[in-house]
């Protein structure tokens, strides 16, 4: 059987855990993992745009000395202005101008809180995407020690940088709010995780559906709809969903040519990574690499 993967249960406020009507106690059992992708302090320029993308991690950013517009396909234009803090959940396209500011400074970062191993909390929650006051300081103080702190080999140091992340997942959890099917969601989620154990296990070979649907014991027709109902997507689109993740951690993380990528993914060549990072980035690999908010 497996054991655990590296994370925590984390501290959740105490109103999830006593419901008016019980169903959410099953938020105490809630295995949630963090993982930290990159994140910088950067300077900005006037009319500096990130352009339109959309990223399978959270974004957390912190203007300084700056006023910024997050802009998005289907909602209203949100703005932030220092002190204030911006967090985007994934998979949500968007795009981020520059205002205004003397001297201004992003300091941001990329991370990807999960529940089930590999689900992300935007499933079971909604996050506000404004932060501000007390909250947002702490916020603030949390990514600049995530950002300036490197683990490298020490393991004290990872430990603590791991330990920041979860505390940074924690802050905002405060002011989030559980979906009305985040049980019905998680409970099935936990029904198909032999299937999803069987995607995760190498995301570069598709994996047949009858085969998924035997994992979990049901028909391929029921797998179909439980996986929808559960996860959000397809068993096509998760394994997609995870080796985009895969990609983007690999493109921040050291100096891999994009050939060394696209055959680690097992994509036949850079060409055919590119535009497929592309077509879901909404911005080609080398502009994601270039980000500076």
């Amino acid at each position: 059987e497996d054991s655990p993967p590296p994370g925590a249960h984390l501290f959740f406020p105490d109103w999830i855990f006593r419901p008016p009507d019980g169903t959410l106690s099953f938020m105490k059992e809630l295995f949630t993992d963090f993982e930290y992708q990159t994140g910088h302090i950067t300077s900005l320029w006037s009319g500096h745009d990130t352009a339109r993308r959309t990223m399978p991690v959270f974004l957390c950013t912190c203007p300084i000395n700056a006023e910024i517009e997050a802009r998005f396909d289907d909602r209203p234009p949100v703005r932030v202005a220092d002190p204030e803090v911006l967090v985007l959940p994934d998979s949500l396209p968007h795009g981020i101008i520059l205002l205004s500011g003397e001297q201004p400074v992003s300091l941001w970062c990329h991370f990807f809180p999960t529940a089930h191993r590999s689900i992300s909390l935007r499933h079971f929650f909604d996050f506000p995407m404004v932060y501000s006051g007390e909250r947002a300081l702490a916020i603030r103080r949390n990514v600049t020690e995530l950002v300036t702190m490197d683990p490298g080999e020490d393991i004290h140091n990872a430990i603590e940088h791991r330990f920041l992340g979860f505390k940074l997942v924690s802050l905002l959890l405060e002011t989030a709010r559980p979906r009305p099917e985040a049980g019905r969601r998680s409970a099935g989620v936990t029904r198909l995780e032999p299937a999803l154990k069987l995607l995760r296990a190498d995301f570069r070979k598709r994996v047949a559906t009858a085969e998924l649907a035997a994992a979990v014991k049901v028909s391929p027709s029921r797998f179909l709809t439980l996986f929808r109902e559960a996860v959000g997507m397809s068993p096509g689109s998760y394994r997609e969903q995870l080796r985009f993740q895969a990609a983007c951690e690999l493109l921040t993380r050291g100096n891999r040519t994009l050939d060394a990528i696209a055959e680690k993914l097992g994509f036949c060549d850079a060409f055919h990574f590119s535009r497929r990072f592309t077509a879901l980035a909404g911005i080609s690999p080398g502009s994601y690499r270039r980000q500076r908010m």
